[in-house]
């Protein structure tokens, strides 16, 4: 389930990147509505902007800075060269190196134009105070030691965006990139149990020729939908391999686990014209974890489960769990 952490993981960093950037657009609209005022609310509000537009220059400067590194070609190459054959995953995509390439020649831009005026500073500084004192003047008295502040707050915003993006990129969402890509390759273990099922059911093979390396998720996925209607004992296989690929980020894609809810639905029903009751309440329980679980990470296949259940269909796998109260519950939600 280690896939599925990770995608939930991808979710609430998502969420958290709304929420802080809901909070600085509220912040500026409020900072904006007090400026048109006088006295101290005025004043607060002109500093508020003030710090969130630094905070803001601040995050995107530490977004460049951290934008995580692709491998060049050859020294990936090497790195793949240095593992024995069969052990290392093909990339099966190239990443698209774009964002890199801006952030490199900006982040050149900046240091090398801040080293040039660094000693300029100061000036820029006073300068700055002396246009928040113009700015501010019709404020009131209140606001006298504003343009003596202003500074400190542009450069607190500044750093303080700077490291909070920064360390955010280079915990989080470098984290994310990584998985994002690794979402294509399966391990080496999960990549022999693709092979040998495609060796064991040659007619279900989706795979023109399977190797070591170049066999992804989907690959996977096509496989567990092919076996599935091979033949009387299809359903066997399916569950065979979807368990070699529990440990795979396969575990996060919901085809895995409504391939799985349709293969023990095909057991569920075999089970009950054997009069197999053991075998029957253990396909019950699985087929219904399964779809639970498809329906978890996306509950548009609550339809195509609902497909299954409807006897005299052409796939209705679960048409014997139809009527089971808690199958029904998964089904109608």
């Amino acid at each position: 389930m280690e896939a599925w952490e990770e995608k939930r993981r991808a979710i609430w960093v998502m969420r958290v990147l709304g929420a802080i950037l809901a909070l600085l657009l509220l912040t500026t609209g409020i900072a904006i509505h007090s400026m048109r005022g006088s006295g101290a609310h005025a004043v607060v509000g002109l500093g508020s902007a003030i710090f969130v537009a630094a905070l803001m220059v601040g995050a995107f400067l530490g977004f460049l800075f951290s934008v995580p590194r692709v491998l060049a070609r050859g020294a990936t190459e090497a790195a793949v060269g240095a593992v024995p054959a069969g052990t290392q995953a093909q990339r099966l995509l190239e990443t698209n190196t774009n964002l890199e390439r801006i952030s490199d020649w900006l982040t050149t831009l900046i240091v090398g134009a801040g080293l040039t005026q660094v000693a300029r500073a100061g000036e820029a500084l006073a300068s700055f105070s002396a246009f928040v004192g113009t700015a501010s003047a019709p404020l009131g008295p209140v606001a006298a030691r504003l343009p003596g502040l202003a500074p400190m707050i542009l450069v607190t915003g500044v750093i303080l965006g700077f490291l909070a993006m920064y360390l955010y990129t280079r915990i989080e969402i470098t984290r994310l990139f990584r998985h994002a890509e690794l979402d294509c390759y399966l391990d080496r273990d999960a990549q022999r149990a693709v092979a040998n099922a495609i060796q064991r059911a040659p007619s279900a093979a989706p795979l023109p020729t399977p190797s070591l390396g170049s066999i992804s998720v989907e690959d996977a996925l096509d496989l567990m939908f092919s076996m599935l209607y091979d033949g009387d004992a299809g359903y066997a296989r399916v569950i065979d391999l979807a368990g070699r690929l529990s440990s795979s980020s396969a575990v996060a894609r919901p085809e895995y686990w409504f391939y799985l809810a349709a293969a023990f639905g095909q057991q569920h029903g075999v089970a009950t014209a054997e009069g197999d009751q053991e075998l029957r309440q253990s396909a019950r329980d699985n087929a219904l974890d399964a779809a639970r679980r498809a329906v978890r990470i996306d509950p548009s296949y609550r339809d195509r489960l609902r497909a299954l259940a409807t006897p005299g269909g052409n796939d209705d796998d679960l048409a014997t769990l139809a009527e089971d109260p808690d199958m029904r519950r998964v089904l109608e939600g």
